[in-house]
């Protein structure tokens, strides 16, 4: 997977060095949380870059991960976990690894089932198994897993995987608006991801059937993931546009005039990334150095539109560089220039996010994430 390698910068700012305790050729990293969180991934990431900067080429060290009780948080973050064993598996020649776990209704409870992690409970699994299994297509009645690969030239990678999502999402009673739209915002993130940075993207959906126990009506539960690991970031196109001045940029005046207001508010909290980030959702705002006036830069904006819609917004975020933005129903308004301020003034150009919405995290991840989950009536009719 093209960008993995960049997974080992997923880091705090001030880290310390550990020392692993290796003993008989055996490594066991215990994983004592009860809920698995991104402080209990940063970790286990130092644990694994120890060892792939210390004992990368011994190839007899066999590898345990206890994960006990533990509970992920969301879909994602075991996604990020997943890709975590892969760069593992990529940089180091150790002989096996086993997930240790002595109550496996742990990752049924996360509708993980099917995932690599719980179909290898309590059993050894080499690193080429391993690798196989996690690079491999999955499509089943319930999920849809791919590696999408980087391509120079994506039109034909973004309409195969337009193709692909709609037989996917036939056997599912969903409105073909909502399927529609669903299909766009999944295909502009993994588009976006391999257009600007140039890496493979992995693509993660999972689709499960609840019911309301008060009106016994019936809804699915969609969960999404998409996953890259780059040094290019969600805000990088944008940054470099703006200190590249380049002229032939439509809405870079908008942009200097947003930067100038902002720079007001830049402290440890609140940064210069996180403007970045938060001006990447705006309304012909765009990464690429071709843009003029009124071309591109629509697709995040479509993203948003959506989420508000149809979407179950506390749990959708994305993650990137150090910054964390959760996507909050009442800051998600736009204005009449189609702006989003992610404030509560619904003013882009001359407030900062609230503090609620863009939040600063202790550790780094070289990419993006997002995180979404719909919930959505069967046959529910959509205008």
């Amino acid at each position: 997977m093209i960008g993995n390698e960049n997974l080992l910068l997923f880091e705090l700012i001030d880290e310390i060095d550990i020392n692993l305790k290796i003993r008989n050729n055996k490594l066991t990293i215990n994983v004592k949380d009860s809920e698995f969180n991104f402080m209990t991934l940063f970790k286990i990431s130092r644990k694994i870059r120890s060892f792939v900067n210390n004992y990368s080429l011994n190839k007899e060290i066999i590898i345990t991960i206890n994960t006990n009780e533990i509970i992920f948080s969301d879909f994602s973050l075991y996604m990020l976990f997943e890709s975590l064993l892969y760069f593992l598996c990529k940089n180091s020649k150790f002989k096996k690894i086993k997930f240790k776990n002595k109550k496996s209704k742990v990752f049924l409870e996360n509708d993980l089932e099917n995932s690599i992690v719980f179909r290898n409970i309590n059993n050894f699994i080499t690193r080429e198994e391993y690798m196989k299994e996690f690079e491999k297509l999955n499509i089943s009645l319930t999920n849809f897993r791919k590696i999408v690969k980087y391509e120079k030239d994506n039109n034909e990678i973004t309409s195969i995987l337009y193709s692909e999502l709609n037989v996917f999402l036939k056997t599912f009673k969903i409105q073909e608006y909502f399927k529609e739209q669903f299909i766009e915002t999944i295909v502009e993130l993994v588009s976006n991801a391999n257009e600007h940075a140039k890496v493979d993207c992995l693509l993660d959906i999972r689709i499960d059937d609840v019911v309301n126990k008060i009106t016994e009506k019936d809804f699915y539960n969609i969960s999404v993931s998409i996953i890259n690991f780059s040094n290019v970031l969600l805000g990088s196109g944008i940054r470099k546009n703006f200190k590249n001045k380049n002229i032939k940029i439509g809405f870079l005046k908008e942009l200097e005039i947003a930067y100038k207001n902002h720079s007001y508010f830049f402290n440890e909290e609140y940064t210069e990334d996180d403007f970045f980030n938060v001006s990447a959702f705006q309304w012909r705002f765009s990464g690429r150095n071709d843009i003029i006036e009124d071309n591109g830069g629509t697709g995040l904006t479509t993203l948003i539109r959506f989420l508000i819609e149809a979407s179950e917004l506390d749990s959708c975020y994305v993650f990137s560089g150090n910054t964390f933005i959760i996507f909050k129903k009442e800051f998600l308004v736009e204005n009449e220039k189609k702006y989003i301020g992610f404030n509560k003034e619904q003013n882009y150009l001359n407030y900062p996010p609230d503090s609620s919405c863009v939040l600063k995290l202790p550790f780094f991840l070289n990419g993006t994430l997002y995180n979404f989950n719909f919930i959505v009536s069967k046959e529910e009719e959509y205008e």
